[in-house]
């Protein structure tokens, strides 16, 4: 086997190696509470979230599509990577 070839597979193994390594955390939404603004950001696999008002400036997050894999500032995680309620919220972003 000619040493283009070997450097040409190698290249090709280590590609795969680190696309996979990288494939979980591209399928987490994530949120951010800033601001008064919270903000969903979401995957193209699959967003199905719902924003609930559970009180004055109180926002629960329910998510059954991407899990969400970070609990902001001002955020409680209710039900791990699925269910949040976060405070000072006055307005809700969506992006996914």
């Amino acid at each position: 086997m000619s040493r283009s070839i070997r450097r040409a597979l190698l290249l090709a193994v280590c590609s795969a190696a680190l696309l996979g390594v990288a494939a979980p955390g591209a399928l987490a939404a994530t949120l951010t509470n800033a601001g008064g603004t919270l903000t969903y950001d979401g995957t193209d696999a699959s967003n199905d979230v719902d924003f609930f008002e559970s009180g004055a400036n109180e926002v629960q997050v329910v998510s059954s599509g991407d899990p969400i894999t970070n609990t902001p500032e001002n955020c409680n995680e209710d039900v791990p990577d699925q269910e949040f309620t976060c405070t000072g919220v006055q307005r809700v972003v969506a992006n996914g």
